[in-house]
C-alpha cells in the first residue's frame, strides 16, 4: 500500500463514525423544536440582550449593529447589518436563533459567524435576538423595569476590551488590532 492509499484508508476509518452519526442525527433547522420552544417560553428583555450582544456580538457586528464593528475590516466577509430592515422583515425570531445557535457555515454563509448554540442558553440567545429586533425597528431600549445589571458592568463585560480597565483606550482588543479608541 502506498503512503497517500494509508493516508486514505486511515482517514476514512476515522471519519466514517462520525460521518455515520452525523447522517443518522435528526439536525434541526431554523424551525427547530428547540427555536421554537426558546421563543415561546421567553419573556423578552432586550436590555439583557444588549449586555449579550455588547460581550458577543459588537465586536464584528459594530455599537449600531450596522456590520461595522472594530474587527470588521479584518474579516472577509461583511458582518450582517442589523439595521437594514427590509432584509430582517422576512427573518423569523426562529430563524435568527437558529443563526446565532448554529453559525454561518450551518446556514452557507461567513465561516466568521461561529455558533454560540455552545457558549449562550436558549434563554440568552433569545434575548440576543431580541435586541437585534431592536436595532432593525431603529428603537431604543425602555428601561421602565430595572435591570439585573449596572453601567459598570456592561463596562467591565464589555467595553473594557477596547477602552481598557480605566477607559484609557489600551484595552487588550485595542492593542491587538492596532484601534486606536
Amino acid at each position: 500500500m502506498t503512503g497517500s492509499n494509508t493516508i486514505g484508508l486511515l482517514l476514512l476509518v476515522f471519519l466514517l463514525p462520525v460521518l455515520h452519526a452525523c447522517a443518522g442525527e435528526n439536525v434541526p433547522d431554523g424551525n427547530s423544536e428547540q427555536a421554537e420552544a426558546a421563543v415561546a417560553e421567553h419573556e423578552a428583555d432586550p436590555l439583557k440582550g444588549l449586555k449579550l450582544y455588547l460581550g458577543y456580538c459588537f465586536v464584528c457586528h459594530g455599537q449600531k449593529g450596522d456590520g461595522k464593528g472594530p474587527y470588521a475590516s479584518m474579516l472577509s466577509t461583511v458582518p450582517a447589518d442589523f439595521t437594514d430592515s427590509t432584509y430582517f422583515k422576512v427573518k423569523t425570531d426562529n430563524e435568527l436563533y437558529d443563526f446565532i445557535s448554529k453559525g454561518g457555515i450551518a446556514h452557507g454563509k461567513s465561516m466568521h459567524m461561529k455558533p454560540f448554540g455552545f457558549q449562550m442558553t436558549p434563554d440568552e440567545i433569545q434575548s440576543t435576538v431580541d435586541y437585534i429586533r431592536v436595532l432593525n425597528r431603529h428603537e431604543r431600549i425602555s428601561r421602565d423595569k430595572e435591570s439585573d445589571f449596572s453601567g459598570e458592568d456592561v463596562y467591565r463585560n464589555s467595553c473594557v476590551m477596547c477602552h481598557g480597565e480605566n477607559g484609557s483606550g489600551e484595552g487588550r482588543l485595542s492593542k491587538m488590532l492596532g484601534l486606536k479608541v
